[in-house]
């Protein structure tokens, strides 16, 4: 991990909120208009109700690019050039999970531009060399992550910006269904009636502090604490959108479901599996609360448990399944600073990030006919 100590990750500053009400349209707002307020759900209630003829799904193929940020920060006039890495939170979740379980694979697609080239009027081109050495380092601890990690802040000299690269999903039985269950969970929560719609969201664009990390990151939002009706806190920060004034940071909400443990080994597999996940996810994009959903597995919704993120770790620990929140966050710094290294090693070209759990190792190539770089330049300089 890291040689110094730190827990840099702070709570986000909101900058704006991105609101796909479809896949590829985008609307920018100051508020969370469009995102529903947490309301309770009634227990018992059965998620299995109106599946599947009123289920909407995400198509299988249906994906965002790194794009649809750049379109958001420019709407809302937030400066790119101060952003030393600019990702979906989807990316953040796959290199910190890393750390708590190795088994998992995952592909990140990046490129590095230097500061010239996020500027307005800039017409740089994509790099004429079109070759780039391969580099990896070991996970988790390698020394090449040790050592990266003593190296440059991802901010000043350029921006790393981290496409979402998607690998086939394992197949279980009743997957379908069992989504299902989640997202029925999501419109109890906020009152949404009729159909069950998986392919839109709510996203928010947020500034993250990570160790010397300034990160730009999209993360999809559940639904929000009314204030109003005493909510609870959200997390600390004020607005930071250019423009027009600030307002407080809407107190996010993070909404789960799990199976109730119904013996004490179940319970222990709760702790070790679902709350370090639910952490990192919350932990990143500053959700102050979780709400859990019990279920049966039937999908009878009998017990909901509204959980202050910042107690997970403890719980787990009380468990009897600690985990370090701390090297977590450490490791994220380290695999971070080490990418940015790459990519400023091979300005303008598009990378290949793999987690070969086998090796476990993070792989690095280069890809002189991935269409990345040419992707982020047009979103940064479109057409008239």
């Amino acid at each position: 991990m890291l040689d110094s100590a730190r827990d840099d990750c702070h709570p986000c500053i909101a900058l704006r909120q991105i609101t796909p009400l479809r896949r590829g349209s985008l609307a920018t707002r100051k508020r969370c208009t469009g995102l529903l307020p947490y309301q309770r759900p009634r227990t018992p209630s059965d998620l299995n109700h109106g599946y599947p003829h009123a289920f909407i799904r995400d198509p299988p193929t249906a994906t965002s690019g790194v794009e649809r940020i750049i379109q958001g920060a420019l709407a809302c006039r937030a400066s790119l050039a101060h952003a030393g890495i600019v990702t979906f939170r989807n990316n953040l979740n796959k290199i910190a999970g890393t750390a708590l379980n190795q088994s998992d694979p995952w592909v990140i697609n990046a490129v590095f531009l230097a500061q010239a080239q996020l500027l307005p009027g800039s017409t740089a081109g994509p790099m004429e060399d079109d070759t780039a050495e391969a580099s990896d380092t070991s996970v988790p601890g390698s020394r090449d992550a040790r050592s990266s990690s003593n190296g440059g802040s991802s901010s000043g000299s350029g921006t790393l910006f981290l496409d979402i690269a998607k690998l086939e999903e394992k197949e279980y039985p009743n997957m379908d269904l069992y989504n299902y269950y989640g997202y029925k969970f999501e419109s109890l929560c906020t009152g949404a009636a009729g159909v069950v719609d998986a392919s839109s969201e709510f996203a928010a664009l947020l500034g993250l502090l990570l160790g010397r990390h300034r990160v730009m990151l999209a993360a999809e939002m559940d639904c929000h604490m009314d204030r109003d009706a005493g909510g609870g806190g959200g997390a600390s920060g004020e607005w930071a959108g250019a423009g027009s004034g600030g307002v407080l940071q809407p107190s996010y909400v993070e909404l789960k479901t799990f199976v109730i443990p119904r013996h004490k080994a179940a319970e222990a597999r709760l702790a070790r599996n679902k709350y370090p996940k639910w952490w990192v996810q919350s932990y990143l994009a500053g959700v102050p609360t979780l709400v859990a959903g019990g279920r049966t597995t039937e999908g009878r919704l009998e017990e909901v448990r509204t959980i202050p993120v910042h107690q997970l770790p403890a719980m787990a620990c009380a468990a009897g399944q600690p985990f370090d929140s701390l090297q977590v966050m450490r490791f994220c710094e380290a695999v971070l600073s080490w990418m940015t290294e790459c990519g400023q090693a091979a300005e303008g070209m598009h990378l290949h990030f793999e987690y070969l759990p086998s090796a476990a190792r993070i792989t690095c190539q280069g890809d002189p006919q991935g269409n990345l770089p040419r992707r982020v330049k047009h979103a940064l300089h479109p057409s008239p």
